[in-house]
């Protein structure tokens, strides 16, 4: 009996460790309605899964299944807490320095000709990425600013005001331009608002549309000088080694550049139906003139000085 319980033993880690080996976890901090759980990753996953047919199967851990915390994702890839995470380079932005080079303001007007010059230059953009494998990068649209109780068309409109940002770049334009810039993950903006913590944000579009933003601010400036973020989705490196032959040309074949051109083209989209439907809820669109952008561009901290807003 002993023998034959030691034997069904063996049989059952077997079987245990080779239905975890067949399982891709995929991390990531954002709810599932988010446009990139959607549109990328969940896109992701049901092609590779059905084109492996059960061999191997990428299953998606949202709001923080694996772990919560965005400026985390990257660690937990690397030490494997996931196998494949989605994350921010801005939150932990002295780990990229080569890809926060393209957030620099005033260089893209939209997110995939920012993308494709990421992947212009991947080799320099790799660099970052030395410690896991690196399946995606990509840009979403340039920052508006949404904001509360008032709307933003000049310095005055934003003396004094409390605005959200995402890394040092965007804090240090919203400084001179006259405002207090406030750090904050994307996911915390809806709160933080609501709650007075903050009076706007100065942030992608189409985070107006995925974190419901247009239900607690009441304008939105839509093409004042702005700067682009960047993306990551990236897979631990032993993971990665450990995988069949299949599933590595499988992931490679639907990863890459092909995945980031259509997530940015994904987050193209969505910021101009994030647009729509905040004006469609009341939201007052605030367009600057001519006069009035010349003022912010002339403020800008840049010397990269161009129209990204537009």
């Amino acid at each position: 009996m002993k023998s034959a319980a030691i034997a069904f033993l063996g049989i059952f880690l077997a079987s245990t460790a080779f239905a975890q080996s067949d399982e891709i976890r995929l991390g990531h901090f954002m709810s599932p309605q988010h446009p990139m759980d959607r549109f990328v990753m969940r896109p992701l996953s049901e092609e590779y899964n059905a084109a492996m047919e059960g061999r191997s199967v990428i299953q998606i851990y949202p709001a923080g299944e694996l772990g919560k915390g965005p400026n985390q994702q990257f660690k937990r890839a690397v030490t494997g807490e996931t196998d494949i995470s989605f994350g921010l380079p801005g939150y932990t932005q002295n780990l990229f320095p080569m890809t926060t080079m393209f957030e620099l303001p005033g260089l893209y007007l939209d997110p995939v000709t920012a993308t494709e010059a990421m992947w212009d230059s991947i080799d320099l953009v790799q660099q970052d990425y030395e410690r896991v494998k690196l399946l995606a990068t990509w840009s979403n649209n340039p920052t508006v600013i949404i904001s509360r109780d008032r709307p933003v068309r000049n310095f005055d409109d934003l003396r004094g005001m409390k605005v959200r940002v995402g890394n040092p770049t965007t804090a240090k334009i919203i400084e001179d331009w006259g405002g207090v810039p406030v750090t904050l993950p994307a996911n915390q903006v809806y709160q933080s608002m609501s709650t007075g913590v903050i009076d706007a944000a100065y942030i992608g579009g189409s985070a107006i549309l995925g974190f419901k933003l247009y239900e607690v601010g009441n304008f939105v400036t839509v093409n004042i000088p702005g700067a682009i973020t960047t993306f990551y989705l990236v897979m631990n490196k032993e993971r990665w080694e450990g995988l069949t032959d299949e599933e590595k040309q499988m992931l490679d074949s639907m990863t890459g550049r092909e995945l980031s051109i259509e997530a940015a083209q994904a987050y193209q989209r969505v910021g101009q139906r994030a647009i729509s439907t905040a004006a469609e809820n009341g939201v007052q669109v605030v367009t600057l003139n001519e006069y009035q952008l010349s003022a912010f561009l002339e403020r800008f901290p840049y010397s990269t000085q161009g129209q990204a807003g537009n």
